[in-house]
């Protein structure tokens, strides 16, 4: 117990005579360190990165390690540019089946791939009339049996087809 005493008050003891110091000599130690930032921040810090500004430069120009490192650069830049072709081809491909599905949504269907392959075929049954004359020409002699257009004989109908309008201007005032 007395030896727990006896290093409890040395302890006590050197804290009091720090506090006794620190009080005696505050001003002073108040000084050294205003002085020692002061020279710090205006000489040191200068100092020191300029030295590691120097050290840097020295070591990104050292011939051996700049040949290293452009290799490592061709090898990078030429895996960049395989990935970007691979990408490019891709998305190319991609735009090409894209813009084919655009064209056969676009696309007019025939009159048999909407009914599913029912539709009439042109020159079904009665192939006799297909040489007559326009004037002669009705819907019971189209040449399809059913009396239907013809797309390849357009005066089998009995309707007059498409009349442009006239195009010439007014003339009068």
């Amino acid at each position: 117990m007395d030896k727990i005493n006896q290093t409890l008050s040395q302890g006590f003891g050197a804290i009091s005579n720090t506090f006794a110091f620190i009080h005696q000599h505050a001003w002073s130690i108040l000084f050294a360190a205003v002085v020692g930032y002061y020279i710090k921040v205006s000489y040191l810090d200068p100092y020191l990165e300029e030295r590691n500004r120097q050290i840097s430069y020295r070591d990104a120009t050292n011939p051996h390690r700049v040949a290293t490192l452009e290799q490592d650069m061709k090898r990078v830049r030429e895996m960049q540019q395989e990935k970007h072709a691979a990408a490019t081809s891709a998305a190319a491909q991609v735009e090409k089946k894209k813009k084919s599905e655009e064209m056969e949504q676009r696309r007019v269907k025939q009159p048999m791939e909407v009914r599913g392959g029912d539709g009439r075929r042109l020159g079904d049954g009665n192939s006799s009339s297909s040489s007559s004359s326009r004037a002669g020409n009705n819907s019971s002699s189209s040449g399809s049996g059913g009396g239907g257009y013809n797309p390849m004989n357009p005066w089998s109908s009995s309707t007059s087809g498409y009349r442009p309008a006239r195009r010439n201007p007014n003339r009068g005032g």
